[in-house]
């Protein structure tokens, strides 16, 4: 049988495809079109016909083949199909030619990769003998390539580098990778005052006018709160509790019972509000 073009061949792979399911079909019919390619095959085993239709859809590149049962039109498969990737037909491949030429022309193998790769877009149940073919000469390939690669040398054992750490020690945090070197560590009681937002450790606070308790031997105090206006404002409000008179108490305000103005803080005035008395 002769193919004139890419698409008749791709079109006559698909029968041999069908061929190899077991059915015995035969090609019964064989038609060009176009871009169209029409083909049926004939079961002799139960007499089954299968029409293939095979679509040019960029010539010279990929086509569309489709497959229906004769008696009722229905859809057995249908797949898209590059013609190098898909069915191993390089441009540069000599067209018109004989099919059972081509076939001579290429191994076995690549002819069973075809098959196969046709069978899987369609859909079709390959063959076991097509499966076991084609795995048995993966793992020809497979252990010619291991023989390839160990007869260029012996295979050397990994060897753990001296500085590798276990796994329960992955970063070393456990072992001393060089000579400890002795360094004294701080005073008793370094750092401890920073704990606490007041600056103070032992704070009394059951007086509240107490800033800070006495520095206790071998414990120094410091702390991260500092405020520089803090001994001052208490200065200002001694030298202002001087000049008060006697009575006064702290917070309270005085208001002439006679209602004389008075102004400031000091003790024999007040702001002038209100009548008679403390408030």
């Amino acid at each position: 049988m002769i193919v004139q073009d890419r698409l008749e061949l791709s079109v006559r792979l698909v029968i041999e495809c069908l061929q190899t399911l077991g059915a015995n079909y035969e090609p019964v019919n064989w038609q060009r079109e176009g871009s169209t390619a029409r083909a049926s095959v004939s079961s002799k085993k139960d007499g089954t016909q299968i029409d293939i239709i095979g679509v040019s859809i960029e010539q010279d590149k990929k086509c569309m083949v489709s497959l229906f049962n004769s008696d009722d039109d229905r859809s057995l498969g249908q797949a898209m199909f590059r013609y190098d990737e898909d069915l191993g037909i390089s441009q540069d491949m000599s067209l018109p030619l004989e099919y059972e030429s081509y076939r001579s022309s290429i191994k076995n193998d690549e002819l069973i990769h075809v098959l196969r790769r046709i069978g899987d877009k369609l859909r079709f149940e390959v063959p076991a003998e097509l499966k076991e073919v084609e795995t048995e000469q993966v793992m020809q390939r497979g252990s010619t390539s291991l023989a390839r690669d160990t007869s260029q040398g012996d295979v050397r054992p990994f060897k753990r580098p001296p500085d590798m750490p276990g796994f329960e020690d992955e970063y070393q945090i456990h072992e001393e990778r060089t000579q400890p070197v002795h360094i004294p560590g701080p005073e008793s009681g370094y750092g401890d005052t920073d704990l606490y937002p007041t600056g103070q450790k032992y704070p009394n606070l059951a007086d509240p006018t107490t800033q800070m308790p006495p520095v206790r031997p071998g414990h120094p105090q410091g702390g991260m709160t500092f405020d520089p206006l803090r001994d001052q404002a208490k200065r200002q409000e001694e030298e202002e509790g001087k000049l008060r008179g006697p009575g006064w108490i702290p917070g309270a305000k005085y208001d002439d019972p006679y209602g004389h103005p008075s102004f400031g803080n000091s003790g024999t005035g007040s702001s002038g509000f209100g009548f008679g008395g403390f408030i």
